[in-house]
């Protein structure tokens, strides 16, 4: 594929829009409070305390969720790094792999946040060409 075709700015745009996407999500569920709670106590004299607060997927979670959550960035970084024109495609299909089967292991908890890059690789892996071949 010719680097100045629209076709391949296209291609471009939805890889970066994926890695965008991606990585503001990864920054929210680690900064944005996700979690609520709400504690009610009473004292023996009858005094009834509520306390609430809320807590990040971090705080709850612990350093792990770093990793967790990095598998559907890694897996749009990937697309966007230079590979041999051979291997772009390939690179594109595996991005598109990861970053669905994250969404759907995900699905009850964070992998739906994660939905809108998930879809833009898969379209970048669905009008992605392969390399032209030279004739014999």
């Amino acid at each position: 594929m010719a680097p100045n075709s629209k076709s391949w700015a296209r291609q471009k745009a939805i890889r970066w829009f994926a890695l965008a996407w991606a990585g503001a999500v990864y920054v929210a569920l680690l900064a944005l409070p996700t979690y609520g709670e709400i504690r009610e106590t009473r004292s023996s004299t009858g005094l009834r305390s509520v306390h609430t607060g809320h807590t990040t997927l971090l705080e709850v979670n612990g350093p792990r969720v770093y990793l967790i959550l990095a598998v559907p960035v890694a897996a749009a970084l990937l697309t966007l790094l230079p590979w041999p024109p051979r291997l772009q495609r390939l690179s594109t299909l595996l991005g598109a792999l990861l970053a669905g089967a994250f969404v759907l292991l995900g699905l009850a908890s964070v992998g739906l946040f994660f939905l809108p890059s998930a879809a833009a690789l898969i379209v970048a892996a669905a009008v992605a060409e392969s390399p032209s071949r030279p004739a014999i």
